[in-house]
């Protein structure tokens, strides 16, 4: 029977929490006892008891969303001008071949997939969705990445396992992103860096904060729907402050989600995408279907980007603000001291 895990990269216990775990005939072994048995999907879940919050937010992404989510709908992702920014963030892991990198939240999206066969790095993606794993799983194809269950605040892998950590739009699900920033730092080997994006507290300014304002209990639900918990939210300066104390190094900040932006990628790029998209399978509890393409990718794919590079000069006040530390979302990039 063929191993699941492909990727070479070692399983901590979440147990013992020392010694590593063994793949034999779709189970997981740990010497201390431990086991963990992969479903039919061939997804291993090492996330077991979960508090209120992150449970509810696992039947969210598995039922709810199913996966459909802003970093696993690969339209959503490549073709608005939020994935334009996030394709350019990713550069700055400056990932090479033969090294190691880890994405939280990874969802069913495209991401680790892509950074695998265009840099030949070696991936590993955790979600709390076993659902989006599965997803992630049955597109792998030949890859050698894996993806397996596992919460974002008890990464299941020794100190120093990887060269990058990437996690996008992960921050709003935590109740303690401080022990999120601590395990990130505690992974990644010396010298290692970090791409981390997600909503923050200080929206002043932004589309959010007008909406939080005008349609406080609306927003509210929004962002609960999405499994966004804002009185988890931290403001752009704790954030870094909780880096800061698990000895990472914040190398940049700049903020993401203005205000244009939002309103470009989420009213009028979808009307302007209407052409190229279709609605199928069953609808969700709140009666919509997936979204899926009518067309492959490939032949909108360049006019969209060409659209978007055009449209960014329009939008030159967002970048402005943006790098001003204004947002309603945050990049920070962070390296680990040698």
């Amino acid at each position: 029977m063929a191993p699941i895990l492909r990727s070479g990269i070692a399983l901590r216990c979440p147990r013992c929490k020392a010694a590593p775990l063994s793949e034999c005939e779709r189970k997981l072994e740990c010497a201390c006892g431990y086991t963990n048995q992969a479903d039919a999907a061939g997804v291993f879940d090492l996330a077991f008891a979960l508090q209120a919050q992150a449970a509810r937010q696992r039947e969210t992404y598995d039922q709810r969303l199913a996966g459909q989510d802003s970093n696993s709908d690969p339209w959503h992702c490549f073709t608005t001008f939020e994935g334009l920014k996030k394709t350019r963030a990713l550069r700055k892991l400056r990932l090479n071949a033969g090294e190691t990198f880890l994405e939280i939240g990874c969802a069913s999206g495209p991401v680790l997939a892509s950074l695998c066969a265009n840099t030949g790095a070696r991936g590993y993606g955790i979600d709390i969705s076993p659902e989006s794993v599965a997803r992630q799983l049955a597109r792998r194809g030949q890859a050698s990445y894996d993806a397996i269950c596992a919460p974002a605040d008890e990464l299941p892998f020794a100190d120093a396992s990887f060269d990058a950590v990437l996690s996008l739009d992960v921050l709003e699900h935590l109740a303690q992103p401080e022990v999120f920033m601590a395990e990130i730092a505690r992974v990644l080997k010396p010298g290692g860096r970090a791409l981390v994006k997600g909503n923050v507290s200080d929206i002043g300014l932004t589309f959010d904060w007008l909406q939080s304002k005008l349609r406080p209990a609306k927003w509210r639900a929004s962002q609960t729907e999405l499994g966004h918990f804002p009185e988890n939210f931290r403001s752009k300066a704790e954030h870094a402050k909780a880096a800061r104390a698990a000895g990472l190094i914040v190398k940049h900040m700049f903020g993401s989600d203005v205000f244009w932006e939002n309103i470009a990628d989420y009213v009028i790029l979808p009307r302007l995408y209407a052409p190229f998209m279709r609605k199928s399978g069953e609808a969700g509890p709140a009666g919509d279907a997936a979204v899926t393409l009518r067309v492959p990718i490939d032949m909108p794919h360049r006019l969209v980007r060409l659209m978007l590079r055009v449209g960014e000069w329009m939008l030159w006040p967002e970048w402005v603000l943006g790098r001003l530390g204004i947002g309603a979302t945050a990049y920070f990039e962070f390296e680990k001291p040698v």
